[in-house]
């Protein structure tokens, strides 16, 4: 293999790991980001119980 072939195979080895490296780091500092906004909002979470149903343990059971 010459040297031009050789320089040009690392050229794009060395753009692709590039590429595949720095998008996790955008992602992740857009993230950060978003994380902010969303603190920053008081955003408060849905309640996961429902309304007017009793707990398991307080409703009559059916003897069979």
């Amino acid at each position: 293999m010459s040297h031009g072939w050789l320089f040009a195979v690392g050229v794009l080895v060395t753009i692709l790991v590039t590429i595949g490296i720095a998008l996790p780091v955008y992602g992740a500092i857009l993230d950060g980001r978003y994380q902010a906004e969303r603190e920053a909002a008081d955003v408060l979470d849905l309640s996961t119980k429902q309304t007017g149903r009793r707990p398991a343990a307080l409703t009559k059971r059916s003897s069979i």
